[in-house]
């Protein structure tokens, strides 16, 4: 029989004359019938009892199959408490149906009765101290209203990671990579309109210890990323549609973060903070016929963690998080012609992380999370240049993230209009790079192996 009893109090006995001591043996085998057929469905239903009350405990498939699993949720209520108690609780439970379901976000939720009024039945979220699970949501203009907006969170079958993901659309393709959750390797998966996301795949020898990049460059897809462990190296790897090469190590160019990418004048351009303690943001380029060039320090940008970078108006865009405590957001440009200007501070825009930045319906689309471990929710902000600065930051509905995002447009064979998508982990504070006294650590690390 699961029934559980907790010893919370010095009176461990439930308050409660509703509950069997010993259940009427019909009501065992039926409750222990209905478990099984529950279990067929990859389902769990289990009774708690307390000192103060009871809790109902669902996992994510009894959510999705709510009242579909009414008569079997009835037969194990009915195994705990007696009659009309074992009805009517049953009867409160299939009305928190719409609560249910929004608060489980994945992982089931248990419903909460204290006895002095059992068919309260709050439903609590059951939650893990962190998610390292990948989600993503798009921005689309809805047909009904006219208006963008964000769906809801969709997680990913069976992927995570304990950084900030990469996305990019090679060959009509959807191409996600990004590191492992409890693992330094790198994984890659594709999305296929027809059968959804693919199943992770990870790269043959390539480790990061951080976020990767990812940007198409004459006809190739290249990521580049951070070694592993204390190898603080950028490496450089290419996918031609079939397999990803061999991992090179981009000369003399070091990060203890994850670097940016993106396409400009011909060019594939990489920005990145320095190793260990250096927060000085450095650039350089890659071309087919001459390689990487030297790293040069951009003049006075410095920062924290991963810079973003977008290509917009004929001009590279660069946003990145201030250094040290400064979790300020700032924005600067470059030209080939001018080099890079001067850095300029958003006005309230705050992220503990690197951002995501995307070109949106005419505008300049900046996704970032929240700036202190109490805020990890995600905020967005757009940017139009002869439009006024950009605009104030407004939080998604729902959504959160232990690190950065990846920001990126995609429409597939089956669509009708562009969306902009952002792929993001879970929330929690294992983000690699995140907290303030894991980078301590790190930069440590580092400086004792060099």
């Amino acid at each position: 029989m699961a029934i559980d009893q907790s010893t919370e109090s010095q009176d461990s006995t439930p308050q409660s004359s509703g509950l069997y001591d010993t259940p009427p043996p019909e009501l065992a085998e039926r409750a222990e019938h209905a478990r099984k057929e529950l279990e067929a469905l990859g389902a769990t239903v289990r009774f708690e009892a307390k000192w103060w009350g009871f809790e109902v405990h669902l996992n994510q498939a009894a959510v999705d199959a709510y009242l579909e699993i009414k008569d079997l949720l009835a037969d194990i209520l009915g195994e705990a408490l007696k009659e009309p108690l074992s009805t009517l609780v049953t009867l409160a439970a299939m009305a928190q149906k719409v609560w249910v379901q929004a608060v489980s976000r994945g992982y089931g939720c248990k419903l909460v009765s204290p006895w002095i009024s059992p068919t309260m039945l709050i439903p609590i979220g059951i939650n893990p101290s962190e998610d390292p699970n990948l989600w993503w949501t798009v921005l689309g203009r809805n047909a009904d209203t006219g208006h963008f907006q964000w769906n809801e969170d969709t997680m990913f079958p069976a992927h995570a990671s304990a950084a900030n993901p990469a996305a990019a659309v090679f060959n009509s393709r959807l191409i996600l990579v990004h590191r492992g959750f409890d693992d330094q390797r790198l994984w890659w998966t594709s999305f296929d309109p027809d059968n959804g996301w693919s199943v992770d795949t990870e790269f043959g020898a390539h480790s990061s210890a951080a976020g990767p990049a990812l940007a198409v460059y004459d006809g190739k897809l290249h990521c580049v990323h951070r070694g592993h462990g204390s190898d603080t190296k950028l490496w450089h790897t290419t996918f031609d549609g079939r397999g990803w090469s061999a991992d090179r190590p981009l000369g003399a160019h070091s990060s203890s973060a994850g670097p940016a990418l993106a396409v400009y004048d011909e060019k594939l351009h990489c920005v990145h903070k320095g190793a260990s303690s250096d927060s000085t943001l450095w650039h350089t380029t890659f071309t087919s016929s001459g390689g990487w060039t030297q790293d040069t320090p951009l003049p006075r940008h410095s920062t924290a963690s991963n810079p973003a970078l977008a290509v917009y108006g004929g001009t590279l865009h660069m946003v990145h998080r201030g250094s040290g405590n400064d979790t300020s957001l700032w924005h600067t440009t470059y030209t080939s012609a001018g080099g890079w200007g001067s850095d300029n501070k958003f006005r309230a825009h705050s992220s503990l992380e690197g951002p995501g930045l995307a070109v949106f319906d005419n505008r300049l689309y900046c996704v970032h999370r929240g700036h202190g471990n109490g805020d990890q929710n995600l905020w967005w902000t757009s940017y139009k240049p002869g439009s006024g600065p950009w605009t104030d930051d407004q939080k998604f509905p729902g959504h959160t993230s232990g690190a950065g995002p990846a920001v990126v447009v995609y429409r597939d064979k089956n669509g009708t209009q562009d969306q902009l998508m952002v792929i993001h982990r879970g929330y929690g504070n294992r983000a690699a790079g995140t907290d303030s006294a894991e980078v301590q650590a790190q930069i440590a690390a580092e400086e004792d192996a060099s």
